[in-house]
Parts: C-alpha cells; sequence; structure tokens
C-alpha cells in the first residue's frame, strides 16, 4: 500500500508486490466460481425471459482478471473486458487472450476505464447485459447506474452480485471458529482502513457501508422510467455478514442504507450449499493471505494474527480437519426500461 497516496479509490492504489498472474490465479483459488450451483443461470434465465432477448454483447464490468468475462463468454458472441486499474486489465487480457493467434482473440475487447465512464467509451444502446461483480460498492452507485443504463438496449440486463468473507457453517464450529477467523480479518483489514488520510476514509466508508446494505443502497428508481423488473436475490442474509470485515476493524460508524421499492421483488434464501467450500487450514489461510493485495506480506509479519491463526488451527481440530464453509451472496437484477 502507498499511505502517501490520500484517494477515495483504495483498491487501485494497492499496487501488488508480485506477479499480477499470480496474485489472481491465488485469488481465484480461494473464490467462488461463478459456474457452480445454477448462479449464471439465474442471469441468463431473467435475460431470456424477454421478447426480445439477444446474446450479442456483454460487457464485464471492473473485471479483475477476466474470470468474469470467460464465463460470459460462453454465451455472448462478444465481450466487453473494462476496468480502471491498467494492470488488472493486462491480467485479465493475458488470460483471456493468451496470444495474439488465440481461437477468442476476436471475442473479447479491452477497454480502460471507470464503470461511471462507460457512456464515454462505447455506443448508447449497445449492450444486451451489463454484469458487474465484486466491485459496485468501490464506484458511486448512482454514476454507475447511469452509466449502465445509458450503454443498455431497451430490455437489455443488468447483473450485480457481491460476495465477502466465508462464515463457517457447520453449528458446532460458527460460535468456537467464526469469531477467531473474524478478528484475524479485523487485524488485517483495520491497518488497511485507517490512518491513510480523509480520502481513503471515504472511500472506505463507502463500500464498507454498500456492503453491509446488501447493496440495498442501489436507488432503482432515482431516475423515473429508467429500470423495471428489479430483483434483489439474497443468500444467507440472515446468518452472514456481507463484509470482509467487521465494523470493529473501522475507526468510524457504519450506516445501512436502503432505497428499495415496493416496487421491487426481493427473495432471500438460506443455503449453505451454494458454493460451498471445504477448508482445512491451508485453505483458511490461503483465503486470507489473498484477500486483498498484499496482505500475505502483512499476515506472516505480525505477531497477534500468527497467535490467532495458532487459536483458529486449533479450534478447528487441527492442522487437517476439513471444515464446512457458506457465503453471504447478493444478486441484483434489473431490466432498461
Amino acid at each position: 500500500m502507498h499511505p502517501e497516496e490520500d484517494t477515495v479509490n483504495f483498491w487501485k492504489v494497492a499496487s501488488i508486490n508480485q506477479s499480477e498472474d499470480d496474485y489472481w490465479r491465488a485469488y481465484e483459488a480461494t473464490r467462488p466460481n461463478y459456474a457452480e450451483d445454477n448462479f449464471l443461470n439465474i442471469i441468463y434465465d431473467y435475460h431470456s425471459f424477454k421478447a426480445s432477448t439477444s446474446f450479442e454483447i456483454a460487457h464485464d464490468v471492473g473485471c479483475g482478471s477476466g474470470i468474469g468475462a470467460s464465463e460470459l463468454a460462453t454465451r455472448f458472441a462478444h465481450v466487453v473486458a473494462s476496468d480502471n486499474n491498467a494492470s488488472s486489465l493486462n491480467a485479465a487480457h493475458r488470460f483471456l487472450v493468451p496470444t495474439p493467434n488465440s481461437k477468442d482473440s476476436d471475442k473479447f475487447t479491452f477497454v480502460i476505464c471507470m464503470a461511471e465512464e462507460l457512456a464515454a467509451h462505447h455506443e448508447p444502446q449497445s449492450a444486451d447485459l451489463v454484469a458487474a461483480a465484486e466491485c459496485l460498492p468501490l464506484m458511486d452507485g448512482s454514476a454507475a447506474l447511469s452509466a449502465f443504463s445509458t450503454i443498455l438496449k431497451p430490455g437489455g440486463t443488468l447483473a450485480i452480485w457481491f460476495y465477502a468473507r466465508p462464515h463457517f457453517s457447520e453449528p458446532e464450529y460458527i460460535s468456537t471458529c467464526q469469531p477467531i477467523f473474524d478478528r484475524i480479518l479485523d487485524c488485517i483489514f483495520s491497518k488497511l482502513i485507517n490512518g491513510h488520510g480523509s480520502k481513503r476514509t471515504e472511500g472506505w466508508k463507502k463500500a464498507a457501508e454498500g456492503c453491509i446494505s446488501w447493496l440495498d443502497y442501489l436507488d432503482f428508481f432515482e431516475k423515473p422510467g429508467e429500470w423495471e423488473k428489479v430483483v434483489r436475490r439474497k443468500w444467507n442474509n440472515k446468518s452472514t455478514q456481507n463484509t470482509f470485515f467487521t465494523p470493529a476493524a473501522c475507526d468510524f460508524e457504519l450506516e445501512p442504507i436502503s432505497k428499495v421499492t415496493a416496487e421491487e421483488e426481493v427473495i432471500e434464501v438460506e443455503d449453505p450449499s451454494m458454493w460451498e467450500r471445504r477448508w482445512d487450514m491451508r485453505g483458511v489461510k490461503d483465503f486470507i493471505d489473498y484477500s486483498f493485495p498484499n496482505v500475505k506480506s502483512l499476515v506472516d509479519g505480525n505477531d497477534e494474527i500468527q497467535g490467532l491463526l495458532k487459536k483458529l488451527q486449533y479450534a478447528m481440530g487441527g492442522e487437517r480437519e476439513i471444515r464446512a464453509f457458506k457465503w453471504p451472496i447478493v444478486l441484483v437484477l434489473a431490466t432498461k426500461s
């Protein structure tokens, strides 16, 4: 991290002190697979239900390493991958189009830009679907929704989803292991969040409040007639927190925000098996190490965190004992009017 850079874009200044490709591959190994458990089919079914459905052009906004774009490319003729971080976009390019002669070289377009500025880079009403995974809390939500609306065709689909830290799902380990796991993540993120300037604090506060709100802060009816058929689907929201840290990590107060209206459909499902992961201590440590850029060196050099890791290993029953984990997940779908 670079504390001297005081900016709301805390992810962008978190330059990765290792191979970008190595970081993203390790990151992906600890995260859910979007193709599992019918998740993407929920999006495709929603999109297909409309009379004038097209699967020509999809946008993967805030594409990161390109894993979402690779899945969209199995259903859409062309995928635009965009990110405001050049190093991440380059990693996505290497992943999706390894060589100039790759068979899918014409299937992808890569654009470096902020989501809020997509309309300056693409024709109005040019996209069939806009997907934004794991990135909306980092953005100006109102400006991003406006940009998405501009580039979507009438009847086009917006799909936004977010998940945060996994939670122990077996009852006997929820009370004993989860508090230790949370404390480890709080120790890490408190060092990333606090003491880096007012703009950085503003960025973290906005993102954290968006997460604890389960994306309910997104106002689809701020501009009348822009969106319709809004569906907010939440998994495990009664038993988990959809943040990578608890409020204890922050030196500011967090307040959930809701702009949900009566016109929207809200679906809540308790399903620990959705994207379930089964990890031993090595798997848990990998998630922690790649929860944010450059965390591994922070973890390995911190005596308090090392002590907590030992406590967690003991509470889990030992280094090789495997435990089940569930995820907090929210998926928001909307149709461009």
